[in-house]
């Protein structure tokens, strides 16, 4: 992976500002960055060898193409460039073969979440028709709900009668208290429905 400084800043050109999916993704690549970044070498101020030379001296360097080229190759900062280079392309030859390497793999999760993305699609316009088809109106929730108010007291109180027939102490008091506590639920959340 080839790094280049510019694009650890993280400018991208847009005023926008980053949601926090890009965010993430930003901090993963900065990330990625980090793992393949070898520190550029400093750019120095001054050539000391240029300014031991003389005008003249500097001048026929100038004029003499070979020996420019010669004299900038044995610059320590063109060296560390030099140096930087090869490493940065033994890097991402390494990176290039691992990704050869699982090729296969990758082309055969890539494929995976094709699949489970199509399966989600299908899913998801299923839901939508069903939830479409059993939208209630209000009145019918409130129907329903009276409906279901109404049933809890008959069991509430049938599970009270038979306390009297001579049930278990213990199963009918589960039985009563789960029946009651299902009663006070629904009519509690039909009267908060009613003054809604």
């Amino acid at each position: 992976m080839m790094y280049y400084p510019s694009m650890a800043s993280g400018a991208s050109g847009q005023d926008r500002p980053a949601t926090p999916s890009e965010d993430v993704e930003h901090s993963m690549n900065l990330e990625t960055l980090e793992q393949y970044h070898t520190p550029m070498p400093a750019v120095p101020a001054k050539y000391p060898l240029l300014e031991e030379m003389s005008t003249a001296e500097q001048q026929r360097l100038l004029d003499d193409e070979v020996a420019l080229e010669a004299f900038v190759n044995e610059l320590d900062v063109v060296k560390s460039y030099r140096q930087l280079l090869e490493d940065t392309r033994e890097a991402n030859l390494k990176a290039a073969r691992g990704i050869v390497e699982r090729e296969d793999e990758l082309l055969t999760l890539r494929d995976n979440c094709l699949i489970l993305q199509s399966e989600l699609r299908e899913k998801a316009r299923a839901y939508e028709i069903l939830a479409k088809s059993t939208e209630l109106s209000e009145e019918q929730v409130e129907d329903q709900l009276q409906a279901a108010v109404v049933k809890a007291e008959e069991e509430k109180e049938d599970a009270g009668m038979r306390l009297e027939d001579g049930s278990d102490v213990r199963e009918w008091l589960e039985d009563f208290v789960e029946k009651a506590a299902t009663f006070h639920r629904l009519n509690a959340l039909r009267e908060v429905l009613a003054h809604s």
